[in-house]
């Protein structure tokens, strides 16, 4: 499946968002991490932790619901699996019934001559 590949997206996230606490590119006012930030500077980082954290926790539960779907695929198909040799054999019982009462039949007319 394709949950390794998709699980690159978060990554670039957290990059991106480094990128803003260099100084270059961030917002005004924050400070970059040394004098003048105050409250500002307090609280956007700990936005910043939660937005983290809740990307964090997104991920971990796609991964956990892409891990559930495969494991509900495969369960459902090692039951089809099982339902189709099941049927196999109902299908050859039922032959075998069908062989026996013509083999039964045949006996009884041969007896009654």
């Amino acid at each position: 499946m394709a949950t390794r590949a998709s699980s690159a997206g978060p990554r670039t996230r957290r990059g991106s968002s480094a990128k803003q606490k260099g100084g270059k590119g961030g917002k005004a006012g924050s400070g970059g991490g040394k004098g003048g930030g105050g409250k500002g500077g307090g609280a956007e980082t700990r936005e910043e932790a939660e937005q983290r954290e809740s990307l964090l926790a997104a991920s971990v539960a796609r991964r956990q619901s892409e891990d559930n779907l495969a494991l509900l695929e495969n369960r459902v198909k090692h039951l089809k699996a099982e339902y189709a040799k099941a049927r196999a054999r109902i299908d050859e019982t039922w032959k075998r019934v069908k062989e026996v009462k013509e083999l039964r039949a045949r006996g009884e007319a041969r007896a009654r001559r």
